[in-house]
C-alpha cells in the first residue's frame, strides 16, 4: 500500500475511466490521492452513470 497516489484519468478512454479502475487506485492509497485528468466534468458525468447503472 502508498501513502501518496497519482491517478489519471483521461475522459477520451471511458473504457479506462470506470468505477473499477477508479476504485482500484483508490484502495491502493493510505494517506492522499491526486488525482489528475483532461475534463474533469467529463470524468465525473462517466463515474456517475456508471454508478446509476447499479
Amino acid at each position: 500500500m502508498s501513502k501518496n497516489v497519482i491517478y489519471t484519468s483521461e475522459s477520451y478512454r471511458p473504457i479506462l475511466t470506470t468505477q473499477k479502475y477508479f476504485c482500484v487506485g483508490l484502495s491502493r492509497t493510505k494517506d492522499n490521492t491526486t488525482v489528475i485528468t483532461d475534463n474533469i466534468n467529463k470524468s465525473i458525468n462517466t463515474l456517475l452513470i456508471q454508478v446509476k447503472k447499479y
